[in-house]
């Protein structure tokens, strides 16, 4: 290792600089690859990608289909730009990528996509629970009596994703409801994570 401080800063800019050229090389390979390029590229983009290039991917992400809308997606999930909420809020009425992009909203904590994300819970179709976890990441108390709903829906998946979201919102008031699904779920795994929450909830 050199002990010249200017020549580490060199090697320092020098590495930023490659790092760089390979995120955007595999933003080439995304736009214009193969689809057995773009499925080898996508886990080393995912881990490389940062808030540098967010605008390219924000450019990207209209014209985008398939595999390479995706990646975009769990890309700005990952970045976590709040820049990026209105073109992730746009997809929540796309059928192919809205579970994606709940899930991102989730993750970055749009706050602006609340009201939304209500409204798909609300429509009560078969992709509404992907509101579910969202909506607890984003601590929406004006939500909690329309999530609890779902703590009675048929399949245990959808009722153990509506617990998770309760158990994430600050109100007293999902106390109540974890208490019931504890008591009453008909799925023992169900009732022992609603009491491990209330556990949690009222240390």
């Amino acid at each position: 290792a050199s002990d010249n401080p200017v020549g580490n800063l060199y090697n320092f800019a020098d590495a930023t600089k490659v790092d760089t050229v390979t995120v955007d090389s595999m933003i080439n390979t995304l736009k214009n690859g193969t689809l057995s390029a773009k499925l080898d590229v996508k886990p080393r983009f995912l881990e490389s990608v940062t808030h540098d290039h967010l605008d390219k991917l924000l450019d990207l992400l209209p014209d985008a289909d398939g595999i390479v809308k995706e990646t975009l997606i769990l890309a700005l999930e990952k970045i976590k730009s709040p820049e990026s909420c209105p073109n992730l809020i746009e997809l929540l009425t796309d059928p192919y990528y809205n579970k994606l992009a709940a899930a991102a909203i989730g993750a970055i904590g749009c706050k602006e996509a609340e009201e939304k994300l209500f409204n798909i819970l609300l429509a009560r179709s078969e992709k509404s629970y992907i509101a579910l976890v969202p909506l607890g990441k984003l601590n929406s108390v004006q939500s909690i009596d329309m999530i609890a709903e779902y703590l009675s829906h048929k399949y245990v998946w959808v009722r153990e994703m509506a617990l998770e979201a309760l158990g994430m919102i600050t109100d007293r008031k999902v106390i109540g409801f974890i208490e019931s699904a504890a008591n009453k779920d008909a799925d023992t795994n169900i009732r022992a994570k609603a009491k491990k929450l209330l556990w949690r909830l009222k240390q």
